[in-house]
């Protein structure tokens, strides 16, 4: 009889050493033995990429690009496409050479600088045209109705050429220095006005325009340089003139 209980007690200790041993190898565990843990993959909505790659976020746009998209226009080395009436077919030497300007496509600005009275010619339009190289510019008084008394500035000798290419939207200068000596104590005539002629060789005295030179104005010996691109370079015009203007 010990002997068959010693048999049973050794049956019931296997029986339960087999059950968890069966219970270490089924599905469902945590062990080492078991599936890994999908918590560090992709989530189950995610699409896997190729490669195993994830897809980068995409790059905002910058604000030149973003400012050039809004405008319509392109960006070259930082700079806009100039404005104004620049650009125009027509803008070109070879169209201003053909094309002389005319006093409606033109603006005019005389302003005093010392002894120097600036005039300022700009092409408003989308068109090159082509100035004389230096305005007609006389002095006078504005009660006398006559001119035979008025002064002529000197001028640079030698002038000639095709004339001044105004481009569209640009700017000419000439300069006239009513008293380059400095002079003071009287002046050659009683003057108080300027006419300018922007081209007279192809305008009409009709497009003379009239100037106040002021009370306080002295004028001896004036002198009127050439139309140049700068203020700095028609004064240093003004230097050289030394010829009697055309009349």
């Amino acid at each position: 009889m010990r002997t068959r209980s010693r048999r049973r007690a050794f049956l019931a200790v296997t029986t339960a050493a087999l059950a968890l041993g069966l219970t270490a190898c089924g599905g469902g565990g945590t062990t080492a033995g078991g599936p890994a843990d999908r918590s560090t993959g992709p989530a189950a909505d995610t699409p896997a990429t190729p490669g195993g790659t994830a897809p980068e976020a995409e790059a905002p746009e910058s604000a030149g690009a973003t400012e050039a998209a809004a405008s319509g226009t392109s960006r070259t080395s930082g700079k806009r496409k100039p404005a104004g009436p620049r650009g125009g077919v027509n803008d070109t030497e070879a169209y201003a050479y053909a094309h002389p300007c005319a006093m409606t496509q033109l603006s005019l600005e005389v302003r005093p600088s010392g002894t120097l009275r600036i005039i300022e010619v700009t092409n408003t339009t989308a068109d090159a045209c082509l100035l004389d190289p230096l305005p007609a510019v006389d002095l006078g008084d504005q009660d006398n109705s006559g001119q035979d008394r008025n002064i002529h500035p000197l001028v640079p000798g030698g002038v000639g050429g095709p004339g001044h290419v105004l481009r569209a939207g640009t700017t000419a200068y000439a300069v006239l220095d009513i008293n380059p000596a400095r002079r003071t104590g009287g002046t050659e005539e009683d003057v108080n006005e300027m006419n300018v002629l922007l081209s007279p060789s192809q305008m009409p005295n009709a497009d003379t325009r009239v100037f106040r030179l002021g009370p306080a104005a002295g004028v001896f010996a004036p002198r009127l340089g050439l139309y140049r691109a700068t203020v700095a370079d028609a004064t240093a015009s003004a230097r050289q003139a030394d010829t009697p203007a055309p009349r």
